[in-house]
């Protein structure tokens, strides 16, 4: 579960998540792990009203050798509006994670919109001790850079980042989580 907020008084931006995934067995030691993710999709704007709408977004992990996984996750798989006839965005990204040793993490996915050009995405996390990690991450089309840092104790999450985007220019983010 989770929720979000971006805007200001005159126009806001609110999501809110609930999600399941489940562990399927091969009877061998690989398992799939496929999930279904409903978010609500809630917009303001002063003067123009306001819209939702639910989207589902589909994922699913499989582990294809030791240290290497195989991810695939799709967004908005029911074509949701909030306007008519301009659906949300419908994105998939296809990729691979490879933990090159218990504390190195290297992932490169592809990333589709069905609205914009294909792009290459690649990161890299590190934990120098077991609750604390540092990331960073490259993506074309357009050109960004991430950087960011996270601590994990027990249960609890929390991650700072920022991203450098070629025509946006810096933004910031944080979010603090707890996992069950």
């Amino acid at each position: 579960m989770g929720a979000g907020t971006f805007g200001t008084d005159a126009y806001r931006e609110v999501h809110l998540n609930a999600g399941y995934a489940r562990a399927f067995s091969f009877r061998t030691s690989r398992r799939l792990h496929a999930g279904v993710n409903l978010r609500y999709y809630h917009t303001r704007v002063d003067g123009y009203g306001q819209a939702g709408a639910l989207g589902v977004h589909l994922g699913l992990l499989v582990e294809v050798l030791p240290g290497l996984d195989f991810g695939a996750h799709a967004t908005n798989v029911n074509q949701p509006a909030l306007v008519e006839d301009d659906s949300l965005p419908r994105t998939l990204a296809v990729g691979l994670s490879y933990e090159a040793e218990r504390r190195v993490r290297i992932v490169a996915d592809v990333f589709k919109d069905v609205a914009f050009p294909l792009s290459m995405r690649g990161g890299l996390e590190v934990r120098p001790v077991e609750v604390f990690q540092v990331r960073a991450g490259v993506a074309s089309n357009p050109t960004r850079f991430t950087a960011g840092a996270g601590v994990s104790v027990g249960a609890l999450q929390a991650d700072l980042a920022a991203e450098q985007h070629q025509e946006l220019g810096w933004s910031p983010a944080a979010s603090f989580g707890v996992q069950w």
